[in-house]
């Protein structure tokens, strides 16, 4: 994935959008992946913390995760671990 393609990705607000309308309410159903160069903006002091005492989890990530398997792995891993604490 090309630099210009990773700062787009990052730049796009519809997942910002549907994590201020649907994050406080699935709380611990969702997992949330943020980019590490948005800590200390709206989204990490404001939602996040909110989200997290709604019982979320979320995760941060460089922009180099994003061409490899390590969100995916870390997001299945993930839901495994909620698949087992359900059982």
């Amino acid at each position: 994935m090309s630099a210009l393609s990773r700062r787009n990705f990052l730049a796009l607000t519809g997942s910002a959008a549907e994590f201020e309308s649907f994050g406080i309410q699935l709380g611990p159903k969702m997992l949330l992946w943020f980019p590490e160069s948005g800590r200390g903006g709206f989204v990490d002091t404001g939602n996040r913390r909110l989200f997290r005492a709604a019982g979320g989890f979320d995760e941060a990530f460089q922009e180099d995760d994003l061409a490899s398997c390590v969100l995916t792995l870390a997001s299945v891993d993930w839901v495994k671990e909620k698949k087992y604490l359900q059982l």
